[in-house]
């Protein structure tokens, strides 16, 4: 084999700025024919690192297509990056029609060497034209795509049955598969697909005269229940015969390119949630629906499991890889952030919560006690605080005692004293709130002074379940709204049926055991335990115990 490569300067090789561009050209001694392959590189290409392969046929007309197909895809995340290769015919003007119906074709109805020469095609492709390309760039020997539509379709599903190996990846627009009398379905019967997955997306314009006979053929393919090969059909609406690549193409980077489906080992995806930063950018990972999403400014991004440490963004370009130290590598918009995860949502000596979620920058809750004559004077460290006793008798502000069940909300920057007023030690809950929006302290001023309450002072509402008392629902300097209740249960009741709704909620056991239903689980929770509910958790609380219990439910608003 007689092998150049040169550089050159020719139109179809230029004709797209996606990327620096190189050729290789090569006499293939196998085929007998000089060949040209358009090189499109990905953007920040490397040497030292090895990439998915698009081999596009008719690279005469479809290598720019394509290049400029592949660009807008990667913007939007379906496809890495890769390197394109358009295959075309060199030589002095090439008769395009007639090159591409002789290699592209696996037999020859008249018997003449003007067709049929798709295994000598197939043998360049395989023995020259893949070495070549892999020896100059970064190129995957296992990671390759094939392109082609029309005689090219025909070209790909041959190659398809004969060399099941060579690629993993299929896209096949308008095939020409009544070509000498259907004889591509000769080669169907003894396809064998790798033990790999082997992906196949195939699609034909709807007013093409040959739509039934491609649906047809798919249906067969379908029938032939060849295990390992995935096969997606589309028929493209208003489009005939050459409109359809650009859509079908699309489609079908989209479908090939997709990580299969990954179930992570856990529905526990708390190892994944928190604040990341860098000191300077920063990324909320949360949970959505039991789904990982990114929290950018007011953007929310559901993520997609590939693996148990790859995530992926759908329709966005964003890419996240969470290290087991807590580290987060990530690419969003074309850029690369490491991040380092702050602690969230995690348990901590005195502390019960301590963290972050998808509406609030910080949330610590705490339990606190305070021995005999001692008392806790402090402002509220730039917080809004709830204060919610547990046990014995607290004076707040040296205002009003408070009992069990005793509450007091402050606004950033109220004063607060909190004083045992009982002989032995008095125990409470504190609360403290940041939104990540920024204080509003006229909207708090116009909210009123701090609001103390004893459980006795609550207004009781007799249900048909046992008791309920509202005890606030106001703004705060943080939180737009903040609205606290407790719920009596009696033996046997359940609160409402499974429910979600838009606010995070927070439950406290005041008394008694219950069962927390939980997006399909139940958890036991008994009095001091706290529940932590995510947006959109379908949730309720079951009463199966023999007496009554109480619990407090606290949700707010940014």
């Amino acid at each position: 084999m007689r092998l150049r490569l040169i550089v050159l300067s020719l139109a179809i090789c230029l004709s797209t700025a996606a990327a620096p561009t190189d050729s290789l050209v090569i006499h293939s001694a196998l085929a007998g024919e000089d060949y040209i392959a358009c090189i499109n590189l990905p953007g920040g290409y490397s040497h030292d690192k090895t990439y998915p392969v698009i081999y596009v046929l008719d690279g005469q007309w479809d290598f720019p297509l394509v290049a400029a197909l592949y660009g807008q895809q990667y913007y939007d995340g379906f496809v890495p990056s890769a390197i394109t290769v358009g295959i075309t015919w060199g030589g002095n003007a090439p008769d395009y029609d007639q090159l591409r119906a002789r290699d592209f074709t696996p037999s020859s109805p008249d018997g003449s060497s003007r067709w049929g020469h798709a295994a000598k095609f197939l043998a360049f492709i395989k023995q020259e034209l893949m070495p070549a390309v892999e020896k100059k760039f970064g190129a995957s020997r296992t990671d390759r795509t094939l392109i082609g539509s029309s005689l090219g379709g025909l070209f790909t599903l041959y190659a398809l049955y004969n060399e099941t190996a060579l690629f993993n990846r299929y896209i096949v627009t308008s095939p020409a598969i009544g070509w000498d009398h259907d004889v591509i379905n000769s080669f169907e019967k003894n396809y064998k697909p790798p033990t790999d997955t082997v992906r196949l997306f195939m699609a034909e314009g709807g007013l093409e005269p040959g739509a039934g006979d491609y649906q047809q053929f798919v249906d067969r393919l379908q029938s032939g229940h060849h295990r390992g090969l995935q096969l997606q059909s589309k028929i493209l609406e208003g489009m005939g015969h050459s409109g359809g690549k650009a859509e079908g193409y699309t489609r079908g980077l989209q479908f090939t390119f997709t990580p299969p489906p990954h179930t992570l080992p856990s529905a526990d995806l708390s190892n994944y949630t928190g604040v990341y930063t860098d000191g300077k950018n920063s990324i909320k990972i949360i949970t959505e629906r039991q789904q990982l999403t990114a929290v950018l400014g007011a953007s929310h991004w559901p993520l997609h499991p590939a693996s148990d440490q790859d995530f992926y963004l759908q329709g966005m370009l964003g890419h996240f890889h969470f290290e087991k130290d807590g580290r987060l590598n990530s690419e969003f918009f074309g850029g690369r952030l490491t991040l380092k995860r702050q602690d969230t949502l995690v348990a901590q000596t005195g502390t019960l919560l301590v963290g972050s979620t998808r509406d609030l920058a910080r949330l610590v809750v705490r339990q606190l006690t305070l021995k005999k004559g001692q008392s806790d004077s402090a402002e509220s460290d730039g917080d809004d605080v709830l204060i919610i006793v547990r046990n014995g008798r607290l004076k707040v502000n040296d205002t009003k005692t408070l009992g069990p069940g005793g509450v007091a909300l402050f606004s950033a920057g109220d004063a607060i004293s909190l004083t045992n007023a009982e002989a032995k030690t008095t125990g409470y809950y504190a609360f403290h709130f940041r939104s990540w929006s920024s204080p509003d302290h006229d909207r708090a001023e116009k909210a009123g002074p701090p609001i103390i309450l004893d459980w006795t002072e609550l207004k009781m509402r007799t249900t048909d379940k046992g008791e309920s008392r509202q005890i606030f629902d106001r703004p705060s300097a943080w939180l737009r709204r903040i609205d606290m209740h407790a719920t009596t249960l009696n033996k046997g009741q359940v609160s409402h049926p499974p429910h979600i709704h838009r606010n995070e909620e927070i439950i406290l056991m005041r008394s008694g055991n219950v069962e927390e239903y939980i997006d399909g689980a139940y958890k036991k929770a008994k009095a001091g335990d706290i529940i932590f509910l995510t947006s959109g958790t379908p949730h309720a609380v079951e009463n199966r115990t023999n007496g009554r219990c109480e619990y407090f439910a606290l949700q707010w608003q940014q």
